[in-house]
């Protein structure tokens, strides 16, 4: 009987691990700008790779690249973070440094010369929810991919982004992935990156209802009670 019972308990505990185990959707902000608390690199200005952590343990991983003729991600440039957001420095401004050029635009995601594209990687899939631009003016707009089993996807050139020097832009439509690129699309687009909004999924424990915690009282107690009677026998 008592082992009967020590299996019943089993079976009953298992059952409280399952009933607890749900799911919950998480929004969150990620802050691009130099500065940012999300920031888990320590560096500002330009680098290979910038890196961010959520209070929620979410992680991105952003690049900097150019647009491909075919809307693919191409060879790798630098990353700059700065006071309002990121900018992609590629080969060409580089250069523009020793050169008589006037403007070089290497603060920002721009399209001159080359389109540039800025790549955010996370640590597991989410959804778009908006991106928040800066420097934007009425002639900027971007474009957007994302990448799933098939490759990478280019999905829409040409979303305006407003004429405001900070723009919230609000996706429509259900973009879920892990790695998703943002860019310019043309010479008169420039902005920087300022934060990028998703939605994910992550555990939530829910409370046994009250009758299981009854259960597992009274099991218990029928245990305690057998045990008892034996030593007494």
């Amino acid at each position: 009987m008592m082992k009967a019972i020590s299996a019943t308990l089993s079976a009953v505990a298992l059952m409280a691990t399952v009933s607890a185990a749900g799911a919950a959707t998480v929004q969150e902000t990620i802050n691009l700008r130099a500065g940012s608390a999300q920031d888990t690199d320590g560096k500002v200005g330009n680098q290979s790779v910038h890196t961010f952590e959520t209070a929620g343990g979410l992680g991105l991983t952003v690049t900097g690249h150019l647009l491909t003729g075919s809307y693919g991600i191409g060879s790798l440039e630098q990353i700059g973070q700065w006071d309002n957001g990121l900018g992609v420095l590629n080969d060409d401004e580089k250069s523009c440094r020793w050169l008589s050029c006037t403007n070089t635009d290497e603060h920002f995601v721009d399209g001159t010369g080359k389109n540039e594209v800025v790549k955010f990687l996370f640590d597991k899939m989410v959804t778009l929810v908006s991106v928040t631009f800066s420097y934007v003016d009425q002639s900027d707009k971007f474009s957007f991919g994302l990448l799933t089993d098939s490759g990478y996807t280019h999905i829409s050139d040409g979303q305006t982004i407003g004429n405001w020097f900070y723009e919230t832009y609000t996706f429509q439509q259900t973009w879920t992935s892990d790695l998703f690129g943002i860019g310019a699309i043309n010479d008169k687009t420039q902005f920087k990156i300022k934060s990028i909004t998703v939605a994910y999924d992550t555990p939530e424990v829910v409370p046994l209802p009250a009758a299981g915690w009854l259960l597992l009282g009274g099991l218990g107690g029928l245990a305690a009670l057998k045990r008892r009677r034996k030593a007494v026998a």
